[in-house]
């Protein structure tokens, strides 16, 4: 791999609030080609020149999937090598705020109980996130 600079991405963890049943993340299927194939992950994307990545992440939300969010605050930054890029991710908490979630720009759309969310094939940087929300206890039944 040739080293150059990372790729600034954002990311958002959404979370849709519910007494009834529990809280429900937002989850998006890659598409069949490009990278990362047929992966499921939280929805988000590439941070443009002069863009702030909350707005990215809440932009990037509302481009795929059709749903706007709040940002709450960065959740966590991680350093993801992939072998053919180096990525730097921003995860951010965000809470749902309307929108009937649609595949605009993925596959499909979908979402999931946390309990459940392990079923899906998920990249490196996104599975390392769902042990930090189950950690500081931002994810689970209310």
């Amino acid at each position: 791999m040739t080293e150059s600079a990372p790729i600034r991405v954002a990311v958002a963890v959404v979370v849709r609030r519910s007494s009834r049943g529990g809280d429900r993340i937002l989850i998006s299927h890659r598409m069949p080609t490009g990278h990362l194939p047929d992966s499921w992950e939280f929805p988000g994307g590439k941070v443009e020149p002069g863009e702030a990545s909350a707005d990215c992440a809440s932009r990037e939300v509302l481009e795929e999937t059709g749903v706007h969010i709040r940002v709450r605050g960065l959740l966590t930054r991680q350093s993801h090598a992939y072998p053919d890029r180096r990525v730097e991710i921003d995860f951010h908490a965000c809470d749902y705020l309307h929108g009937i979630p649609a595949p605009r720009q993925c596959r499909a759309v979908r979402w999931v109980h946390p309990e459940h969310l392990c079923v899906y094939s998920f990249p490196g940087a996104n599975r390392e996130v769902l042990a930090l929300l189950e950690e500081r206890g931002w994810i689970g039944a209310r």
